[in-house]
């Protein structure tokens, strides 16, 4: 498991910087770069912001990734031990700020 850190805002599993799920998904098979990655998991919020008090938030998260390039990609496994997702101009506009080559 990767302690996971989001500063993705506008997405709806955020709790004040943590995810609510407990896993997520990465995207970017042929991913250079973290702009090539995506958060599969991200969703919009709505309405309100988000709950602070979410019991499920935790920075333990079973990170499932597709950015096959990455070298903390084991067996489409995140190895590294603290994973950062951010805004970015990937598809739904949270990336993977972890990916290194």
């Amino acid at each position: 498991m990767s302690n996971l850190g989001c500063s993705v805002h506008s997405c709806g599993n955020n709790c004040s910087g943590l995810c609510c799920l407990s896993s997520i998904d990465v995207t970017g098979g042929s991913a250079t770069s973290s702009s090539e990655t995506s958060c599969r998991s991200y969703r919009p919020a709505s309405g309100t912001t988000n709950s602070t008090e979410d019991p499920a938030a935790s920075p333990s998260t079973n990170i499932s990734c597709k950015a096959s390039n990455c070298k903390h990609n084991d067996n489409c496994r995140c190895s590294a031990s603290r994973v950062t997702i951010d805004n970015c101009g990937c598809g739904n506009g949270a990336g993977c700020q972890t990916f290194e080559k």
